[in-house]
């Protein structure tokens, strides 16, 4: 095999190389068994119960270099009539503006406006460390929960002044202790989606001029 094959066959790999993407991913939550329990004023004072207003959807996180950051979310909340009457919508992709903690890149909490109406806005709270291993494990956490903070995963109204908390107990009606309605939720992690991540363009720039360099010489050694 000549040099200059050689030489060429090694450029052409090397463009191979920079057109190859890595592998990043999504990690995918639902969340369920949430409830909300007790609502306060701005007082703040306990002003009632509910009993079957709940909260589920979806979150997703992509993993960076620093740790993992809030990619989407999805969410919905439903009214018990006999309480607050709050429902909301919580959507990244409509208009759902959000807040996390700011260090590490993605903390404890996520919270988020209303989509809808904006007038509602709804906060998760986890243990990260818990959140962050459960990821570290790869295709082995699929399946594994982490619980949320019940008393501080909320929802609040900026019309009405009112907070409705997440559950701490899984007792739904204090008259019939074994009746259980969720408490204060739980994400479990339900799938991980490989993300193509295109690698920088220098290299493919620079594979491209050695295969002209290559081709040029050996023309002249023709």
């Amino acid at each position: 095999m000549s040099t200059v094959f050689r030489s060429m066959v090694g450029a052409t790999m090397l463009i191979g190389a920079s057109m190859a993407t890595a592998s990043a991913q999504d990690y995918t939550w639902t969340l369920s068994d949430f409830a909300f329990g007790d609502y306060f004023d701005s007082s703040p004072a306990l002003v009632g119960t509910e009993n079957t207003s709940t909260a589920s959807g979806t979150l997703v996180l992509s993993k960076t270099l620093g740790g993992y950051a809030l990619k989407s979310f999805n969410f919905t909340t439903t009214a018990d009539i006999l309480g607050t009457g709050y429902f909301g919508t919580y959507d990244s992709s409509i208009d759902g503006g959000y807040g996390t903690d700011a260090s590490p890149q993605f903390d404890t909490n996520i919270a988020m406006n209303e989509a809808v109406f904006g007038d509602l806005h709804f906060q998760l709270t986890w243990d990260n460390a818990d959140l962050a291993s459960v990821m570290d494990a790869g295709l082995a956490g699929l399946g594994l929960s982490v619980t949320l903070i019940g008393g501080a995963s909320f929802e609040y109204s900026d019309l009405d002044d009112y907070t409705r908390y997440s559950r701490t107990s899984y007792v739904c009606d204090p008259l019939n202790p074994a009746v259980a309605c969720g408490g204060p939720g739980v994400l479990t992690l339900s799938s991980i989606e490989a993300v193509p991540t295109p690698e920088p363009a220098s290299l493919a720039v620079l594979g491209a001029g050695l295969l002209g360099l290559f081709a040029a010489r050996r023309r002249k050694t023709v």
